[in-house]
């Protein structure tokens, strides 16, 4: 099974990791054809299932940036829904609070979730451009473990 996170954020990406916790990584990119094509190939190979984080505009937010957020939400939203990818949303408070307590101011917060990102994965050059995608896809990993063992484990009881 291959888990993706996604962070749909203008500068967000998209991480992919496996059953044997190989993962691989990626910014969003310009060019949607290459996203698709390469979001193809991963499906190929095995079975998939995706958590896209679940993203708002914020008081104050510019037009611009608001209006390209919520697209890139819906450009994943198509193409998960178009290759035939399962997915859920995640709210980045939830995905978050997995790590433990984080700091609030918004810059520390980002540079503790590449740190955790980078242990996580020490032969990967994380950036903040795919940290959150990172354990996302992390997190989705773990969250599917973890209901796997409790499922094995009350089936005797």
């Amino acid at each position: 099974m291959i888990f993706i996170g996604v962070d749909p954020g203008k500068s967000g990406g998209v991480a992919c990791i496996d059953d044997e916790n190989n993962m691989q990584c990626f910014r969003f990119p310009k060019d949607l054809s290459s996203l698709v094509s390469t979001m193809k190939i991963i499906r190929k190979i095995d079975k998939c299932f995706a958590k896209l984080e679940l993203v708002h505009s914020f008081p104050n937010q510019g037009v611009k940036s608001t209006f390209t957020f919520g697209e890139n939400y819906g450009i994943w939203q198509g193409i998960l829904s178009t290759l035939d990818i399962k997915y859920s949303k995640v709210t980045p408070r939830k995905w978050m609070a997995h790590y433990g307590v984080l700091p609030k101011v918004k810059k520390d917060r980002k540079n503790r979730l590449k740190d955790i990102a980078q242990r996580a994965y020490p032969d990967t050059k994380v950036t903040l451009y795919v940290a959150d995608a990172i354990l996302i896809a992390k997190y989705a990993k773990e969250k599917y473990e973890e209901s796997r063992n409790t499922s094995r484990g009350s089936k005797g009881n």
